[in-house]
């Protein structure tokens, strides 16, 4: 279902709709952040989707994970890149 909707590095705009926030299911943590942003306030959100690392080992799995979401750290300006698989 979200591959299709909700495609893996593409980012998605999500305009204070809580109908087309369901389409995300109720997997992972993104469903309840949503839902949490939108019963405070009216918003407009872009949602970018990465891939969960497969690593069994937990903190490695969430290590990779977080890569995957913000890339990594330039090291002339200490900002955080992201290079988008997609665009």
């Amino acid at each position: 279902m979200l591959t299709g909707k909700f495609p893996l590095n593409k980012p998605i705009l999500i305009a204070g709709n809580l109908k087309e926030a369901a389409k995300l299911g109720k997997r992972g943590t993104l469903p309840s952040a949503i839902y949490g942003i939108f019963s405070q306030v009216g918003a407009t959100v872009v949602v970018i989707r990465v891939e969960e690392s497969e690593n069994s080992d937990p903190k490695l799995k969430e290590s990779e994970t977080i890569q995957n979401i913000i890339g990594g750290v330039n090291e002339e300006t200490g900002e955080y890149i992201r290079e988008f698989k997609c665009s």
